[in-house]
C-alpha cells in the first residue's frame, strides 16, 4: 500500500509530477484534470479498479496523488495537505500562473518524492510531522467519490497499470543493449568508409606520382 503517483497542476496544465512506477495513469489523471472543476476549491477521489485518485483544488491548483485502494483516504489527503503546504509558502506559487508544463520538475519533483516515501511508509504513521497534518486535514469521510468511468466521455473501462521499478529497469538495459550494438555497427561503418576514401586518396596519390616520373622521364630522354 502507498502513494504511486502525485501531481500540481494548473488546469490541465500538469507543473510538476512524480513516480518510481510505469503505467498509464498518466493518461488516465490528463483526463480527469479535463473534468476537475477549478471554480470552487473542493476535495474529490476519483476511482478506477483497486486505485483512487484523489484530489485537492485550491486557488486554481490541482494537488493529486494516486493510491491503492487499501491505503484508505486519510494519509492521502494528509500529503496533499502537506505538499499543498509547502508549495504555497514557496516561491512557486507566484510563478504557477504563467509556468510552462512540466517547469517545475527540477525546483519540485525532489518534495514529491520525499514526501511520498514519508506519507507510504507505515513506519513514519505516527510522526509529529504526519499528526500535525492530520489534525489540519478535513474530515475526509464526506469527500465526493465518483468512478472514473462514469466522469470520462466515453465511459470505457479503463485498466490502471502499475509497473514495477524492476520492469522499468529491464526495458532501460535492453534499450542500453540495443543503442550500443548500434554504435558499434556505426563504428565499423565509418571505419569502412574511412579505409576506402583513404585506398581511394592512395591510388590518386599514386597514379599523380606515375605521372609525374613518366613525364620526368619524357623530358630527360
Amino acid at each position: 500500500m502507498s502513494i504511486i503517483y502525485s501531481l500540481i497542476a494548473r488546469g490541465t496544465t500538469v507543473l510538476v509530477d512524480y513516480t518510481e512506477s510505469t503505467g498509464n495513469f498518466q493518461q488516465i489523471t490528463s483526463s480527469i484534470l479535463h473534468k476537475i472543476p477549478l471554480h470552487d476549491d473542493t476535495k474529490c477521489t476519483y476511482v478506477s479498479g483497486s486505485y483512487h485518485f484523489h484530489v485537492i483544488v485550491d486557488d486554481g491548483l490541482i494537488y493529486l496523488c494516486m493510491a491503492d485502494e487499501d491505503f484508505g483516504k486519510r494519509q492521502p489527503y494528509a500529503f496533499l495537505e502537506e505538499i499543498k503546504r509547502r508549495f504555497v509558502n514557496s516561491s512557486l506559487k507566484q510563478r504557477a500562473r504563467s509556468a510552462h508544463a512540466y517547469e517545475f520538475r527540477r525546483d519540485y519533483g525532489q518534495v514529491l518524492a520525499s514526501q511520498m516515501s514519508l506519507f507510504s511508509d507505515p513506519g513514519h504513521d505516527d510522526t509529529d510531522q504526519i499528526s500535525k497534518v492530520r489534525r489540519e486535514v478535513n474530515e475526509v469521510k464526506d469527500v465526493m467519490t465518483q468512478n472514473i468511468e462514469k466522469v470520462l466521455e466515453r465511459g470505457e473501462k479503463i485498466d490502471v497499470l502499475v509497473g514495477k521499478t524492476e520492469e522499468l529497469d529491464h526495458s532501460s538495459q535492453v534499450f542500453h543493449r540495443q543503442a550500443t550494438r548500434l554504435r558499434k555497427k556505426m563504428w565499423w561503418q565509418n571505419k569502412k568508409m574511412c579505409l576506402i576514401l583513404l585506398f581511394v586518396l592512395a591510388v590518386i596519390i599514386a597514379a599523380i606520382v606515375l605521372t609525374v616520373l613518366g613525364m620526368e622521364g619524357k623530358l630527360h630522354v
